[in-house]
């Protein structure tokens, strides 16, 4: 009989969207959308700015992301190429170009 179980979480991507005209702003929760494309789960949302991906198999995983005052946008991230204490991924999000 098994009274006590023992479970690890481990990060395997935590992604920071940034303003490409300024690197210094972090684009806000509100304003995009994160979908990871084949895990089974969606991120987490810290409110220090970071998407968390926790326990993801080693591999590609493919991010889109959709947002009202940036550009939308798809990128492959490889976790098995990431430092395994930090796997952060900075995306940086352009304005739409004027019409």
């Amino acid at each position: 009989m098994i009274f006590l179980e023992e479970t690890t979480t481990r990060l395997s991507l935590a992604v920071i969207f940034r303003d490409a005209t300024d690197p210094n702003v972090k684009i806000p929760q509100q304003a995009v959308s994160l979908v990871a494309t084949g895990i089974g789960h969606q991120p987490y949302f810290h409110r220090a700015g970071y998407w968390l991906f926790l326990d993801l198999q080693a591999g590609l995983v493919n991010l889109s992301w959709k947002s009202t005052q940036f550009e939308d946008g798809t990128q492959g991230i490889d976790i098995s190429t990431l430092p395994r204490l930090a796997p952060i991924v900075t995306i940086s999000l352009a304005k739409p170009p004027a019409p």
